[in-house]
């Protein structure tokens, strides 16, 4: 039964997985699809007993937290979230596919929109939130009905940094799938997610913006850090499933 449960969990991994590359890699929908997006999945801010001042949960408000179901917590990056965007659209698929989960996203936009002179984005400035947002993020979190066991936490850029830290919080027993992690040079040295979770997956490009170090698990038996080139030859589905052995229960 736990080798099904956990089988049933990689394989919406996968799903999950190819949803946001697939959401990374493409232009954000016209201003008009984004309003009938948001129209469709009504994203609202999730009250909880902690309180907050930096960052706010968002749930879809048709949903209620339940502890006995899977939890896949979303966290931007550097520039923020808005009513439509990739973000929003990933935990839209998330929930379409999965009638039975707990899907939030983190919503720290206000600490992560930094600038420098001329409107310049600043992420040295960021990186210096990252702390005390993980911080009341993990409260949030902790005051809801959810299981850590069974969370998956979803990131882009600094927003995985955001993910590591509250994983440690919690107890490090979940899962983290990271996007671009950004590497030191902006500021914030980059967590090995490895340490602070049960199994995680990093999907990397060559771009200067993402860190080359080897932050996650990749597969059964095998450590180290998936890298997708730039062009997506190496990103198709035969190729890194195999490697990363995603297929397989751990």
């Amino acid at each position: 039964m736990l080798t099904n449960f956990r089988t049933s969990c990689q394989t919406n991994l996968i799903t999950i997985a190819f949803a946001l590359l697939a959401l990374l890699l493409v232009r954000e929908e016209t201003l008009a699809d984004e309003t009938q997006i948001s129209a469709e999945f009504p994203w609202m801010v999730m009250e909880c007993s902690a309180q907050a001042s930096q960052v706010q949960l968002l749930h879809d408000s048709r949903r209620t937290c339940d502890q006995a179901h899977p939890t896949f917590v979303i966290t931007h990056g550097m520039g923020g979230t808005k009513s439509g965007d990739r973000f929003h659209q990933l935990a839209d698929s998330i929930c379409k596919a999965i009638s039975e989960c707990n899907v939030l996203l983190i919503d720290w936009s206000k600490q992560s929109c930094r600038t420098a002179w001329f409107g310049i984005p600043n992420p040295l400035a960021v990186a210096q939130n990252i702390d005390p947002v993980s911080k009341e993020a993990s409260q949030l979190l902790m005051s809801l009905p959810i299981d850590p066991a069974q969370t998956t936490f979803i990131g882009e850029s600094f927003g995985n940094c955001v993910n590591a830290r509250i994983a440690e919080t919690i107890g490090g027993r979940c899962r983290i799938l990271a996007f671009n992690p950004a590497n030191d040079a902006g500021g914030y040295k980059t967590p090995d997610l490895r340490a602070c979770s049960d199994v995680a997956w990093s999907f990397q490009t060559y771009s200067m913006f993402d860190t080359q170090d080897s932050i996650a698990d990749v597969g059964k038996g095998t450590e180290g850090s998936w890298c997708v080139s730039v062009n997506g030859t190496c990103g198709r589905k035969e190729s890194w499933i195999n490697q990363c052995g995603l297929g397989n229960s751990r």
